[in-house]
């Protein structure tokens, strides 16, 4: 079967920047979190810089508008109002004294009634300038401010997207895993990063990180031996590439299309396996050995022992006087190297090979 990582998760580049460090080559094992790389944020320093100065400067503007702005229309709202009333209070006058007049037979109709409409038109307005004031009192904000405002949200919504960014410019573990694969753009840079700027293509991972805490290894199994394999089942596994270990592990699934090879056809199994010492290498093979059926205390002899014939399995059993007769045998569960015998030998007798 192929060795595959439990997880393999590939990054990417996110920022149009050039990489200005890499800490770790492949196989460099790093914790969840740990930073992996650095892309050059010079340009986004320089953007956050200039929109601190800029919020700075649309403050202050802030605080002076505040503070001055909104007292100077409320001077000038109560010199209008004062003015208003001293126009309307002399208007009001005139008419008194006009309607006295006219009462009198001393000046005409036309007179009085211009005096009135004088005075309403003063009343009027002597209204409209309180009516001003009461809005310049009651205003939190003139015009002017409400614009500084938005600038001033603007900013801070610029902050706040730059530091979203900024997470971007370093990249860190999503998990406890080995660095198995680094961009060949990268590693095709004689210099350091700090001498050379890299930049990457955008459709190829930067890194590549694995778990391999534990692996999956997927191998195919002829049609004549996948009716006795579930899920569930112990499996035990062997790689040339870590001699002298084996792995237990378990059955995790059993394919449900297979694939024709000559006469036959296979199905994909998988079986998980804790990576002890982390021997196991993704991609490469191992050998996968899965229990199906277990029996202890049996009598078991090795596979090379039997005989198959037309009239049934026979092993050679020499007797005690040397001879060596064939002794049919009844035989069970195998597992390739050894066989049950059910019947026909017993615990101490011994057996020729030829």
């Amino acid at each position: 079967g192929i060795v595959m990582a439990s997880r393999v998760y590939e990054i990417y580049q996110e920022v149009p920047e050039n990489l200005k460090e890499l800490l770790v080559k492949e196989g460099s094992q790093v914790r969840k979190g740990d930073l992996l790389a650095k892309f050059d944020s010079s340009r986004l320093d320089a953007e956050v810089s200039l929109n601190s100065m800029r919020m700075e400067t649309t403050k202050l503007q802030l605080d002076i508008m505040k503070s001055r702005r909104s007292g100077a229309e409320k001077i000038h709202a109560k010199d209008l109002v004062l003015k208003a009333e001293q126009e309307f209070k002399e208007a009001k006058r005139i008419f008194d004294t006009s309607r006295k007049l006219a009462d009198a037979g001393i000046i005409a109709t036309q007179e009085l009634e211009k005096a009135s409409v004088n005075a309403e038109v003063r009343e009027m307005e002597y209204s409209a300038a309180k009516l001003q004031l009461d809005e310049v009192t009651g205003r939190e904000k003139s015009p002017e401010i409400a614009v500084l405002e938005t600038r001033m949200a603007e900013c801070e919504k610029a902050r706040k997207d730059a530091d979203e960014v900024r997470q971007k410019y370093e990249i860190r573990s999503p998990f406890d895993g080995v660095i198995i694969l680094v961009s060949e753009a990268i590693k095709s840079v004689n210099a350091s990063l700090s001498d050379v700027a890299v930049r990457l293509d955008p459709g190829s991972p930067l890194l590549t990180i694995a778990d391999t805490g534990s692996m999956r290894v997927m191998g195919n199994f002829y049609e004549n031996d996948v009716a006795e394999i579930k899920v569930g089942q112990p499996a035990m596994v062997t790689a040339k590439h870590a001699p002298g270990s084996v792995f237990q592990g378990t059955v995790t699934s059993v394919g449900q299309v297979g694939k024709v090879q000559g006469r036959s056809a296979t199905l994909p199994i998988e079986v998980l396996v804790e990576n002890k010492g982390r021997l196991l290498t993704h991609g490469l093979t191992a050998q996968m050995l899965i229990v199906v059926v277990e029996k202890k205390g049996v009598l078991a002899v090795p596979v090379e022992f039997l005989k198959h014939l037309k009239n049934g399995t026979f092993v050679l059993r020499i007797e005690k006087n040397g001879k060596k007769d064939p002794a049919p045998v009844e035989t069970g569960i195998s597992d390739s190297r050894y066989v049950e015998i059910v019947n026909g030998l017993s615990e101490n007798d011994v057996l020729a090979m030829e």
